[in-house]
């Protein structure tokens, strides 16, 4: 009896101190890595937790993985009350500042990372694990010191681990979906280049084709071809440049002079959404205007016409292909996005609520 009690024992702590000596470790960790205090990624101060908090629970985790054979029920007590301090302080430092979040790094382009967002990107990928991990633990201890006599389906509750997973996916899902609306850390300072932007994009299942026209109020086009699906990590864009009439540029300026005097009202640019769709988007002076399957409207003859007769213009200069990364894996690169509006300071704002949200 006593050695299935102790064996029954020994397998309930096991997990709990290797997931602690992990949690100990990635708290080291950062604070070995983390020196980005007071840096600021194009004009935005990044935040960080002191040193001596991080340290203290990767200590903290350290002493409670060794009493947990020893003093389980003290361990347990010092890991909930450590790993609760640790998920509200990293849940503090990513949703307080929208301009840069741990998911978000991950959309940074490989090519164009600097050393430092380099480090940033080890750090994002740290405080994911604290997260994951703190949570984890604090979930199995809390489970652990429930009374034994406390039972399920003739099971004492303190005994199962899946509710510890269960909670730790929710609390990870939720942090993952608030975090991740399509955006690049960082500011941008300046409007885009173009006088006009035309997105045409035609969704067939899970593929979507997107266009892109750029027109300049000197004639020149940029045109933008993507072709990418659903549950894709990394796609890559094909871009090439041209020069237009002057009959067409002096159209396509009218639109868009006509657009900043007299703004038209549409509901908000969404992804498609039906398995089968369609979406023109126009953007002008940063204000997109959608039209698309999902909304059972259409574009202006003027634009369709226009769209379709600089796309058949020969283009003169080919530029080297560019990847996109989205961390939800395509399901958030939306319409805006491709129009090139992907900064935290065009996907964020205050509503008439009063709340602060990035879209």
């Amino acid at each position: 009896m006593d050695g299935t009690f102790w064996k029954r024992e020994t397998l309930l702590r096991l997990p709990i101190c290797f997931l602690l000596l992990c949690s100990s470790a990635v708290f080291f960790a950062i604070v070995l890595k983390d020196d980005t205090s007071g840096i600021r990624y194009w004009g935005v101060r990044i935040p960080t937790i002191p040193p001596i908090v991080l340290g203290g629970s990767a200590l903290a985790f350290l002493v409670a993985a060794v009493l947990v054979f020893f003093r389980t029920r003290l361990s347990y007590f010092i890991t909930t009350s450590t790993a609760l301090a640790a998920v509200l302080c990293l849940l503090w430092i990513e949703l307080s500042n929208p301009y840069v979040n741990s998911w978000i790094v991950f959309n940074l382009q490989d090519a164009d990372l600097q050393s430092w967002e380099q480090q940033l990107f080890v750090l994002s990928l740290l405080s994911i694990s604290g997260m994951l991990l703190s949570s984890l633990v604090f979930a199995l201890s809390l489970i652990r010191l429930l009374p034994e006599k406390w039972e399920v389906l003739g099971r004492p509750v303190r005994e199962r681990t899946w509710p510890a997973f269960l909670g730790c996916f929710v609390l990870i899902l939720l942090w993952f979906v608030h975090s991740v609306p399509y955006r690049l850390p960082g500011i941008r300072c300046g409007r885009l280049g173009a006088d006009l932007n035309i997105l045409h994009i035609e969704k067939r299942g899970v593929q979507f084709h997107e266009t892109v026209l750029s027109i300049l109020k000197d004639g020149r086009f940029f045109k933008r071809q993507t072709n990418r699906h659903l549950f894709q990590f990394r796609f890559t864009s094909v871009s090439s440049s041209g020069a237009m009439s002057p009959s067409a540029t002096s159209r396509a300026m009218a639109f868009a002079h006509s657009l900043r005097l007299n703004p038209v009202a549409t509901p908000r640019a969404e992804s498609l959404k039906k398995w089968n769709g369609e979406g023109w988007y126009i953007e002008v002076s940063e204000s997109v205007i959608a039209f698309s399957s999902e909304y059972h409207s259409d574009p202006p003859l003027e634009i369709k016409e226009l769209f379709e007769e600089v796309e058949a213009l020969p283009v003169t200069d080919y530029y080297p292909p560019r990847t996109t990364k989205d961390v939800c894996l395509g399901f958030c690169f939306d319409p805006t996005a491709a129009l090139g509006l992907v900064q935290a300071t065009d996907r964020c704002r205050t509503y008439e609520s009063g709340i602060f949200r990035c879209q």
